[in-house]
């Protein structure tokens, strides 16, 4: 997937939008050029692109960092999020040592997700069941979830 940079230079973007399929070169991935789509855009200097394939965010990316990409296989990563369960924060936000805890979890052990639609902001609602029980029972009986109606 990675082309020389002679010729990812060679293919600078005239014109970048929301939702662009793009290569760049990742801060969070070592540097290495990976496939994202445009999220965030400042100005046309920086944007913040989500790694397609991996599942991850990279802030501020520099223009000079981003190249057209010609690849048109589907992406490897989607975004998700769990069904009926909610953080017991009052803002509903999972805070990033529960969000590191639930990645390595699911990264470290075998699992099955069921997905469940999606809700109205396009992302995948979906169960994870590791065994010996699934994702959202372990959040419960750790006190840091409760059960609620799927938002």
């Amino acid at each position: 997937m990675n082309l020389p940079i002679q010729e990812l230079k060679s293919r600078t973007p005239t014109h970048i939008s929301l939702g662009d399929i793009v290569q760049y070169r990742s801060k969070n991935g070592g540097d290495a050029i990976l496939r994202g789509r445009i999220k965030k855009m400042y100005g046309e200097i920086y944007y913040d692109v989500f790694a397609i394939d991996y599942g991850f965010i990279d802030l501020q990316v520099t223009v000079k960092n981003i190249w057209t990409c010609s690849f048109t296989y589907p992406p490897l990563a989607y975004p998700c999020r769990l069904c009926n369960i909610a953080p017991l924060n009052r803002d509903r936000t999972w805070s990033a040592t529960v969000s590191k805890a639930m990645k390595d979890v699911v990264g470290n052990n075998n699992v099955l997700m069921i997905f469940r639609g999606r809700d109205l902001s396009g992302i995948n609602k979906v169960n994870i069941n590791i065994v010996p029980q699934d994702l959202a029972t372990m959040l419960i009986l750790a006190g840091i979830a409760i059960i609620c109606a799927d938002l």
